[in-house]
């Protein structure tokens, strides 16, 4: 009797489970010039950070993310960017120390049910030159 409850308490909790998927797209500058190779990281914040997908911006600057993964809860996708644009403080001033790092909610409309995203978020042309109000700095240590 108990495996029999057990079972179908499984069966629920993994029917609960769903597949849920996000995609998101766009391009960064640095200037004029095209942000090559930028870290682009596409994170579920829900419950526990979990990597969705990654990748490093082309030549041109562009990258597209799309990642899924199966909660019990509808995820919450962000958008990290790590860089090193503009890695002065003033004209004259400081190098600051540190890799630049952004973070971009993506809207919960973009978001799918199911493995494959139906909605892209196209984020744009973004210049990496601007400060961003919460921007964070991770030191390199080789």
């Amino acid at each position: 009797m108990c495996l029999v409850v057990f079972a179908i308490a499984l069966l629920v909790v993994c029917e609960a489970m769903r597949d849920q998927s996000v995609a998101v797209r766009g391009r960064f500058l640095c200037g004029s010039v095209p942000a090559a190779n930028v870290k682009v990281k596409l994170i579920d914040l829900s419950i526990k950070p979990d990597l969705l997908s990654q990748r490093n911006t082309d030549s041109k600057g562009y990258f597209k993310l799309s990642g899924r993964t199966a909660k019990l809860t509808q995820i919450d996708p962000v958008l990290k960017v790590s860089h090193g644009c503009n890695n002065v403080r003033q004209l004259r001033g400081p190098l600051t120390p540190g890799i630049r790092r952004e973070t971009f909610v993506i809207p919960k409309k973009y978001i799918t049910k199911g493995k494959t995203p139906k909605k892209i978020m196209d984020i744009g042309t973004i210049n990496l030159e601007l400060r961003f109000q919460n921007e964070r700095r991770k030191l390199k240590v080789n």
